[in-house]
Formats: C-alpha cells, structure tokens, sequence
C-alpha cells in the first residue's frame, strides 16, 4: 500500500465511470472497490465548476488490516474507511454551537472549551490554538449549549488530569504573569493522559485537526478532514452533490483494505459519498 495509512475494507462500492466525450460522465456501475483496475475511470468531483468527472485511476494498492473503521452514513448513503483515512467535509453553518478540544504546547497538554465559530472571528479552536502560541489541537466533542461543554470540559480535565489552565495568560486577570505562566507549564508533560483522553473519543494523537502550520482554518468550508475527525455536526457531499449531515459509528474489522489513487481532483465517491483517494 502506498499509504498504510489509508484505504477502505473489501466490498465497499466505488462509482466506476464511462467517459463522454473527453471527460464527462456518460453512464457508471458501482462495483465493489476490489475489482477496480488501474486505468479504470471513476467519478470524482471538481470543487471549481461543481461538476463530476471520469477521472483515471492511476494505482490501487491493498494491505491485510486489524483494527476500527469508520462508519459514514450520509442520509440512506454509507461507506466505511480507515480511521486516518481523509474525506471532506464541512461543519455545519451555525453560530451557537460549542466544542471541548485538547491543545498541545511543546510536551504539555491541556483541555479547553470555545465557541466552534465566532462570526467576527471565525473558527474558535483555531483562533485558540493561535492565540496561545500552541502546536496542535484535537476537537473531541461539539455540543449545541455553553453549559453541556463546560462540563464535559470539568470531566475530561477530573478524568484524564489535564489541566484547564491556559498556555497564555490574560492580562488584567489576577496577578499572574506570563513568565510566571511559563515557569509552571515548563514543568508540565502529560503526553500519556493526554493520549489516553484523545483516544477516549475515537481521535488519533497522531493526526490533529489543527496545527499551527495548517493552511486551512474555517471548517464550514469543505476541507480535508481525518475520518477519526469527523464531527457528529459535519456534512458530506453525496452523489447528487448536495450536503448533507453525517452519522458516525465504529466497528472493528479484520481483512484487506483497498487505497485508491486518482488523478486531478484526487476524490472519488463510495458508497454515494464523496471521500478522498
């Protein structure tokens, strides 16, 4: 596999495609993804001009798994992917949910709670992560009341011992400094704790979904998202490319996994939603 990191398990239904012309769609079959070969064509979306291609597929690769997959159902739609499998994605477009997240500065590791998305501001984990001068984030929960997040918030930091202090302290807040700050946190590494509470929630510690490098920052635009990311409140585009919202759940899973590699727009559509390859 060129990406162990990737795939999807055997049986799962990708759209193959028949060209019309030198890129259009003409007809397609769903198959099953083990018997795609390489030069086949499959549909895939082109985000531009919101329209679906026959894309070539240049490799397909397969790998033995043990391990969870995520299950993806997108109204009477589903597939099902790797955990680090990618797909895309969008938040929905609200102003009043919330989200209990964990951060990370260098070895030390610390839980909080924001705004998913401030208008003004635009996405509140982010802006967070930004403002404190951190490394990475994890979103592990949304929740529609400030309330229910700020108890999650209290029960993640009781359970896993991660502290809900701040990397960076406010100003005109007590008597603190930031060197102050800085002197305690430098004595602070709980990357074990911090572990333990990232997978809790189905999350990998290995894949964040924001880190200070990250070019992307407004998740109610359609990104890239890791399907051990997925938020309960996202949307996935469907075959007749419209959004809609998502349901998630996990099963475990031993067998081959099947990696797809398409050209151009690097999407393809199993199950009738749109991931990527």
């Amino acid at each position: 596999m060129t990406d162990a990191n990737k795939g999807q398990p055997i049986g799962s239904l990708v759209e193959r495609s028949i060209k019309n012309g030198k890129f259009k769609v003409s007809s397609r079959e769903i198959v099953p993804i083990e018997e795609l070969k390489v030069g086949d064509y499959v549909s895939s979306y082109h985000f531009t001009d919101a329209s679906v291609y026959a894309r070539t597929l240049l490799n397909t690769t397969s790998l033995s798994y043990v391990g969870k997959l995520v299950n993806i159902k997108v109204g009477r739609d589903e597939c099902r992917c790797l955990p680090t499998h990618k797909c895309i994605a969008r938040y929905r477009d609200t102003s009043r949910d919330y989200c209990v997240y964990i951060m990370q500065r260098g070895d030390a590791f610390r839980v909080g709670m924001s705004k998913i998305w401030h208008d003004c501001n635009g996405c509140g984990p982010y802006k967070r992560l930004m403002d404190e001068g951190a490394d990475k984030l994890w979103i592990l929960k949304t929740f529609e009341t400030r309330r229910d997040a700020l108890l999650e918030e209290c029960k993640i930091s009781i359970k896993f011992r991660l502290p809900q202090a701040m990397f960076k302290f406010k100003e005109g807040r007590g008597s603190w400094t930031q060197k102050e700050f800085d002197h305690v946190w430098s004595e602070v590494s709980n990357i074990d704790d911090a572990k333990t509470a990232i997978e809790y929630y189905n999350r990998d510690i290995r894949y964040p979904y924001f880190n200070k490098s990250k070019k992307h920052t407004s998740i109610k635009r359609p990104h890239e998202v890791y399907a051990c990311n997925l938020l309960e409140n996202s949307e996935m585009m469907t075959r007749d490319k419209k959004w809609a919202g998502i349901e998630l759940s996990t099963t475990e899973y031993y067998g081959m996994v099947y990696n797809l590699s398409v050209e151009k727009d690097d999407n393809y559509y199993s199950g009738g939603v749109l991931i990527h390859a």
